[in-house]
């Protein structure tokens, strides 16, 4: 079996072939990373408990197992997957991968649900050799099982989003945890932001490092269409012995234009590039209140304290969609916006379209047909239809102030 058979005997589309050719000689040569039980129900039915998967999904799930079993090229591709998504160096092209309506009518998402259950009994002993407790364990892997009902929304019916299949890498690898109410995983800080605290009065300022240009209102100017009608203006960072000079962030979310000069015998830098960062996701579930959400820093603070001693990590860091501070703005009295509020907040690089996928599940070309289920839904087209783009930020919230979380303390500072 050959590569360019085996995209020939599928009918593949032809935006999945140089993936697939890529990986394949790498991956036939160590047998896929799989053994003779590939897709065995008895295995598949441990790996589903894990997963907190509905009971009303597993027969689907079984089936799917079992037609997959039954076509050699389809076992094959399958195996491929698996290679691409658990061993390969680049489980990114998992992207190009097709989805398979062609060849499994019913269960196509369930082909890619597949693969991530059949890694969950290595997932589960990596995260044991790593002395993880059993009840972190569940609740990290039921973040998968969660994600499924975005293929539902989308399909109508259980699996697994391929756009979604290549982050389940980091529970192969055990570098994520869910604790509480949110997803973390330990990374290093980027360049964008620094963050000051005063020595004496304990306020904090953020600046942009990176060198950034913005546009009027003090987001990031991503597509230039600032910079093309002469409205955007660049950050400015210079450092000194003494001071620095540089374009500062207000807690809400915006880079302001002036610059301030922070002398280095009242402020101290307290987060920068050279520190380790709780790097925070949101898994879906609902029931993100502020209680949730300070439950969940707590647990994540003292997690990686004691996980990662030689890695001390002081602040918890996010980039997303979910930060877009047009949301606080309509829908005031959101769990999201009240989040938002515990937070500083800070600008970040955007598409114009951030969160069209996760929210609706797929991405909506005719806005007009798009679903307006719920309030976020309804916000997200509402900015789009008054010609705004979406947006993302970025948040942080250093470990020092958990005592204050519930108070905005960077707004009220």
């Amino acid at each position: 079996m050959t590569a360019d058979l085996l995209i020939e005997r599928l009918a593949l589309p032809e935006a999945s072939h140089e993936a697939i050719q890529k990986q394949w000689s790498e991956a036939a040569a160590a047998g896929f990373g799989v053994d003779a039980d590939f897709l065995n129900e008895v295995q598949l039915g441990d790996s589903i408990s894990w997963l907190g998967i509905p009971e009303a999904d597993i027969a689907l799930i079984i089936s799917t197992a079992t037609e997959i079993r039954n076509n050699p090229d389809l076992l094959i591709f399958a195996k491929l997957a698996y290679w691409v998504q658990n061993r390969s160096d680049e489980p990114r092209l998992m992207l190009q991968f097709p989805e398979l309506q062609h060849l499994l009518p019913h269960g196509f998402g369930v082909f890619y649900l597949l693969i991530i259950l059949q890694a969950v009994p290595g997932m589960v002993a990596n995260y044991r050799a790593q002395g993880v407790t059993e009840a972190i364990i569940r609740d990290t892997l039921g973040s998968i099982g969660l994600r499924c009902e975005n293929h539902r929304v989308a399909y109508g019916e259980s699996g697994t989003l391929v756009k979604q299949t290549c982050w389940n890498r980091l529970y192969v690898d055990g570098e994520i945890y869910k604790l509480g109410r949110f997803e973390y995983k330990l990374i290093p800080m980027s360049d964008l932001i620094e963050v000051y605290r005063h020595r004496q009065h304990g306020r904090v300022t953020a600046v942009i490092k990176r060198p950034t240009k913005f546009a009027a209102d003090g987001f990031v100017d991503s597509d230039g269409s600032a910079e093309t009608v002469g409205e955007s203006w660049s950050s400015v960072y210079k450092l000194s012995a003494e001071q620095l000079t540089a374009t500062p962030v207000s807690p809400y979310g915006f880079a302001l234009k002036n610059p301030v000069t922070l002398l280095l015998t009242d402020w101290e830098r307290v987060l920068g590039e050279d520190d380790w960062i709780i790097d925070m996701h949101i898994p879906p579930g609902g029931k993100m209140s502020i209680d949730k959400c300070r439950e969940s820093f707590e647990l994540a603070l003292d997690f990686f304290a004691d996980k990662f001693p030689d890695k001390p990590s002081p602040a918890i860091y996010c980039s997303s969609w979910i930060f877009n501070t047009q949301f606080e703005r309509l829908l005031p009295q959101s769990n999201m916006a009240k989040f938002m509020r515990e937070l500083y907040l800070f600008p970040a690089p955007s598409s114009g379209r951030d969160g069209i996928f996760f929210v609706f599940c797929r991405e909506e070309d005719d806005l007009s047909q798009a679903p307006r289920d719920t309030s976020l839904q309804r916000a997200m087209l509402s900015i789009l239809e008054s010609g705004e783009k979406l947006r993302s930020s970025g948040m942080i919230f250093l470990r020092d102030d958990i005592n204050k979380f519930g108070t905005a303390c960077y707004r009220n500072q």
